[in-house]
C-alpha cells in the first residue's frame, strides 16, 4: 500500500502529495509575515527566458515514510518581522493542519526562509 493510505472499515482512503502539498501551502501562507512560497527556478530556465507557470505548492517537499510525513517548505517573509517567530509559527499551523486534516502524522517540518520581500510587515 502507499504510504498516504488509511485503511476504512469500507476500504481505503488514498491521499496525494499533492493534496498535503495544498493544505501546506495554505497553511503557511496565513501566518501573518509569510509573504509567499518561494520556488527555486532551475537556472537553465531561467537563462532561456521559459517562463514558467507555477502552482501553488511551488517550495514544498512532501516526504511519506510509515505512517509519517516530513515537510519542508521554502518561504518568503515580509520585511521588518522577527524571522524565529515567523518560522516557528508556521511550522505550528502546518504541523495542525495536516495532522488535523489527513490523520497522517507529522514528524517535521523543516521552514527554509529564502527570501526577505521589500513590502513591510503590517503592525
Amino acid at each position: 500500500m502507499d504510504n498516504n493510505y488509511i485503511a476504512t472499515e469500507d476500504g481505503g482512503i488514498s491521499i496525494s502529495e499533492d493534496v498535503i502539498a495544498t493544505i501546506v501551502s495554505v497553511a503557511a501562507k496565513e501566518v501573518d509575515g509569510v509573504s509567499d512560497l518561494y520556488a527555486r527556478m532551475p537556472v537553465e530556465l531561467g537563462k532561456k527566458g521559459i517562463k514558467i507557470n507555477k502552482p501553488s505548492t511551488k517550495g514544498i517537499t512532501i516526504a511519506l515514510a510509515d505512517d509519517t510525513v516530513d515537510i519542508s517548505l521554502d518561504i518568503s517573509v515580509k520585511y521588518g518581522v522577527k524571522l524565529p517567530e515567523v518560522a516557528t509559527a508556521v511550522q505550528e499551523g502546518v504541523f495542525h493542519a495536516v495532522e488535523t486534516m489527513t490523520s497522517l502524522k507529522v514528524r517535521k517540518v523543516t521552514v527554509n526562509i529564502m527570501s526577505v520581500s521589500a513590502v513591510p510587515a503590517e503592525n
